[in-house]
This record gives C-alpha cells, structure tokens and sequence, in this order.
C-alpha cells in the first residue's frame, strides 16, 4: 500500500516544484487522475485497503474459531453494530482516500463548486464496489491471502513503482 503511495508521491512531485507531501498538494498536480496511469497502483492500493479493514474475504479475525465464540456471539443489538459502524467507516474512509490520491479528489466536470459532491460520488462508487466484493466473494483461508500479498501485490506495487519512475524520468507531463 505504502509503494504505491510513494509512486504517487513521485509522480505527483514530478508536475509542481514544491514537494506535495499532503492530500490536497498531490490532488492539484492532479491534470489527469493518477488511477489512468497508474491502474495498477490503484488496484493495489484499493485491494490492500479492503483486507487492511478486516473485510470479507479477507477476515481473519473472524476465523472458524472466533465464530463461535468471538465478537460475533458476545454482543448483540447496539453492541454488536458499533462493530459494524466502524467497519463501514473504515471502508468509507479508504475509499474517500483512494477517490483522493487515484480518482481526481475533488475534481470533476463543470463547476468547482461541487468538489465535495464529486468526492462523495467516487467514494460511494468505491463503496458500492468494496460491497460487491464483500457479498460476492468467499472468505479465503490464511496462506492463500499471504501468498497473494507476497507474491503478487508486492510485485505489482513494485511493477508500479518502476514505472512510475520511468514516466518521471521521461518527462511526465499529462
């Protein structure tokens, strides 16, 4: 996730003189959302968000034995949807940051007086998405998650980090 970040961080300070280490810095440098040419980073990145909040399929908390007797039977009513507030939260939040870094943020057709609305627009497109996953997708056992982070979001990141660096170093000007 923190790769594909630093890929961002690069292009982004390849386009304005001053290093943009803030949000709103690399969504002005921002002519073209950066998901168009890093598509591979924003896959990473989004996939990386969904299992880093604990989401089906990527719930390990939530295994054969905390089933029976975790969270998930301890607590009912209000108890048990605070759980399920902050994990939507947790999704909403990264999707806003995906929308941020790879979509354009606040950018969008027409007036810039709807920045927000754009925002809540590509977020809730994201959270659709991230939902889709959630429903569509069955839990996956512990190896098979670790193998696909390390041997093929690692990689990818760091295909995307090279050629990040490459489109900087030729002069990234879209």
């Amino acid at each position: 996730m923190m790769i594909t970040a630093v890929a961002l961080v690069m292009m982004a300070s390849a386009r304005v003189p001053d290093p943009p280490l803030s949000i709103s810095g690399i969504v002005s440098a921002e002519f073209i959302p950066y998901g168009i040419p890093q598509i591979l980073g924003l896959g990473v990145f989004f996939i990386a968000m969904i299992a880093r909040s604990s989401y089906t399929p990527f719930d390990m908390a939530e295994s054969d034995s905390e089933l029976v007797s975790g969270h998930t039977t301890e607590y009912s009513g209000m108890r048990f949807g605070i759980f399920y507030i902050g994990l939507f939260g947790s999704i909403f939040l990264g999707s806003m940051i995906v929308s941020l870094l790879y979509l354009g943020g606040y950018n969008g057709p027409g007036s810039s007086d709807a920045g927000f609305i754009y925002l809540l627009i590509k977020s809730f497109i994201l959270v659709l998405i991230a939902f889709t996953v959630w429903l569509s997708m069955p839990r996956i056992r512990i190896d098979r998650f670790i193998n696909m982070g390390w041997k093929y979001l690692l990689p990818v990141a760091f295909v995307n980090l090279i050629i990040a660096g490459f489109l900087t170093l030729g002069g990234w000007s879209l």
